[in-house]
């Protein structure tokens, strides 16, 4: 054990030479010679795919510049820090909308990839979208984690059905609804249709067809 120059601490010594012992920790932020990651080219060092993608969907305000950035760097104190900060260029800003991180493809960001897809899912046949669709797109184009939601948008077979709804331009209804074979897609396509058309919560509801056989559950 030896006592650190650095911060004075009693610790196991990383380092012991004619200047006196360093702590690991001191190690690290002083002296340890700065690598760039092998992935990317950070001063940060080294990391896992995890830390990577954690780091670039989560920019935040660096404390030397005051730039919301990816804090892919560390000043002298450990600090995280954006790039520039310690010399290193590093542009993560959206060609399109001008946000930094969340990169995605071909200089975009998730944000307005999601707000394409979108338009693109719920476009009609003349290639925009109807205004009785426009508050769903509006709710979808805003997800506030825009990498899970292009992924829905993607895989989701309700997607799918939503998609094939809008292109062939027939107005949303609960009675062109109860025209396809029931399912459970139908019946979340259904409840879009009552949240983000209706505005109301369709907890209750069953469709004309299932009251029509029910005249207690109708009349209720």
């Amino acid at each position: 054990m030896h006592t650190c120059v650095s911060c004075g601490k009693t610790a196991a010594a990383a380092l012991v030479d004619d200047d006196g012992a360093l702590c690991h920790l001191c190690y690290i932020r002083h002296r340890r010679p700065r690598r760039l990651c092998g992935r990317c080219g950070w001063p940060i060092g080294p990391v896992c795919m995890t830390c990577f993608t954690a780091v670039l969907r989560s920019p935040a305000e660096c404390p030397h510049c005051g730039m919301v950035q990816p804090l892919i760097a560390r000043d002298d104190d450990g600090a995280d820090v954006c790039g520039p900060c310690v010399g290193f260029a590093a542009d993560y800003t959206c060609k399109q909308c001008g946000r930094t991180g969340n990169p995605h493809s071909r200089g975009r960001c998730a944000h307005c990839v999601l707000v394409e897809r979108v338009n693109a899912l719920l476009a009609g046949p003349d290639g925009t979208i109807t205004s009785q669709l426009e508050p769903l797109a509006a709710a979808l184009a805003d997800a506030p984690s825009p990498f899970p939601a292009i992924q829905w948008l993607k895989e989701s077979p309700n997607t799918k059905l939503l998609a094939r709804l809008a292109s062939e331009g027939h107005e949303l209804s609960h009675e062109l609804l109860d025209e396809l074979p029931p399912s459970r897609n139908q019946r979340y396509i259904r409840q879009l249709l009552l949240t983000f058309v209706y505005g109301v919560d369709g907890c209750g509801f069953q469709s004309r067809r299932v009251a029509a056989r029910n005249p207690v559950t109708r009349a209720g």
